[in-house]
């Protein structure tokens, strides 16, 4: 994701900011996917998490071309960044 923020901003401060967003709230979700993926079997939570990844995307996308700020770029790699912490924890 911070590759991608540079690609669109140019700006090395965002993608930094991109790089402690997208990590913080992976190590953050250890602690909280944990219990939850324990409730459901790792089938189920792999193709929630997957498909929540591609709502995401296409979210991004549709707000990108609307003109949304850098800002909705940060918020997507949060989100995938929490969501790829869950389905990796289902695997």
């Amino acid at each position: 994701m911070p590759l991608l923020v540079l690609l669109l901003t140019h700006s090395p401060g965002w993608a930094g900011a991109a790089f402690l967003l997208e990590w913080a709230p992976r190590l953050a979700a250890v602690a909280g996917a944990g219990p939850i993926i324990d409730r459901h079997s790792p089938q189920s939570a792999i193709l929630a998490t997957s498909l929540l990844r591609a709502g995401a995307a296409l979210a991004t996308l549709i707000g990108l071309s609307l003109g949304a700020g850098p800002w909705l770029v940060l918020v997507f790699g949060v989100a995938c960044g929490v969501l790829a912490e869950a389905s990796y924890l289902a695997s």
